[in-house]
């Protein structure tokens, strides 16, 4: 009895992040399967930005790399909180994006990540693709692990402000429920993980 949750309390769980070779495997099976290369940028933006699921689903191609800068647009209409907000991607993002493009990724300025016509039905693809990869390389994708593999490999990269500035929340929250003991040589594997550094 002593371990039950306070009536109307929700048990807080530790948010699930993967490995940098669990991420490297992913992006070597994607790069590898040509039918999934449309799927490329909106990983890349969970992976290596830390976009949440819903931004995923709203941003297009015109929020990437806003005039020509290294910079991705969140709009106070795409944003959780309501709050705008910028994401400075790292170089191995950009790559990811260029493989894409260079294999066939249409990126028209007005196109969605995902296909679908409303926010529900490019969630629902995003999802089913993630079912996808969980069945076709064994790795378990449990909900927001790619966010919270981001949070935590970014915090170490750039520090607990800047990053929870890219994310979209403060730093208490950053430190509660997304820091993780990521070493610098983690960290650096993680943002080396580029099309020519994975297998195939």
């Amino acid at each position: 009895m002593a371990n039950l949750n306070p009536p109307g309390k929700k048990k807080i769980e530790e948010p699930e992040t993967l490995s940098v070779e669990e991420v490297k495997h992913i992006f070597a099976f994607v790069k590898n399967t040509p039918r999934y290369h449309k799927f490329i940028p909106v990983l890349a933006v969970g992976f290596f930005c830390g976009a949440r699921v819903d931004e995923r689903a709203k941003i297009t191609y015109r929020d990437i790399f806003v005039g020509g800068r290294n910079e991705i647009y969140i709009s106070a209409a795409n944003a959780k909180n309501g709050e705008a907000r910028y994401i400075y991607p790292s170089e191995n993002f950009r790559s990811w994006m260029d493989f894409a493009k260079a294999h066939g990724v249409t990126m028209h300025p007005t196109e969605y990540l995902l296909t679908g016509n409303s926010v529900k039905q490019r969630r629902d693809a995003h999802s089913s693709f993630l079912r996808t990869l969980t069945r076709e390389t064994g790795i378990k994708l449990p909900k927001n692990c790619i966010r919270h593999t981001a949070a935590s490999f970014m915090a170490e990269r750039h520090g607990y402000t800047s990053t929870a500035n890219q994310l979209g929340h403060d730093i208490a929250t950053l430190l509660k429920h997304y820091r993780r003991a990521i070493t610098k040589t983690e960290a650096e594997d993680y943002y080396n993980i580029t099309p020519d550094s994975v297998c195939g």
